[in-house]
C-alpha cells in the first residue's frame, strides 16, 4: 500500500482519472486500522480497477482536517479528483468494493455533482 501525505496528496488523487482512488485513513495506534489493513491490501491486489493509498493522520493532520476525518479508520473514495464517497469505521471488503465500483461508473460531471464537502452528502437521499 502506497503512502500519501501533505506533499503528494493532490497529485496522487488527480493522477489517475481512469480509475477511482481509495484513501485508507488510519493511525498507528488504531486497532481497527491494523485489523483491516491486510484485507484492504488483499482486495487491492485482487482488483486493478482502483488505486489504493494509505494516509496516516498523525503525519498529515491538516489533510484529516481538510476532509473532516473524525475517526479512524476512514475510507475516502475519489473519482476524477473529487471526493464522492466516504465511510468511517470498519466495513467489509465486499461492501467497500461495491462503493468503489459505484464510483468507477461516474463521469467527471456526475462526480463533481455528487461531491461530498462535509461529513456526508446533502440533501439526504431516502430510499422509497
Amino acid at each position: 500500500m502506497k503512502e500519501t501525505g501533505t506533499e503528494t496528496f493532490d497529485k496522487d488523487i488527480a493522477e489517475e482519472n481512469n480509475r477511482p482512488t481509495l484513501i485508507f485513513v488510519r493511525a498507528s495506534w488504531c486497532s481497527s486500522c491494523k485489523a483491516m489493513a491486510p484485507a484492504v491490501e488483499r482486495m487491492a491486489g485482487e482488483h486493478d480497477d482502483f488505486q489504493l493509498f494509505s494516509l496516516n493522520v498523525e503525519k498529515a493532520p491538516q489533510l484529516a482536517r481538510r476532509f473532516k476525518v473524525m475517526g479512524v479508520p476512514t475510507f475516502l473514495i475519489f473519482r476524477h479528483g473529487t471526493l464522492v464517497d466516504r465511510k468511517t469505521g470498519e466495513i467489509s471488503v465486499e461492501r467497500l468494493y461495491k462503493k468503489i465500483s459505484a464510483a468507477a461508473g461516474l463521469d467527471a460531471e456526475t462526480a463533481k455533482k455528487n461531491e461530498i464537502k462535509g461529513f456526508f452528502r446533502w440533501p439526504f437521499k431516502r430510499k422509497a
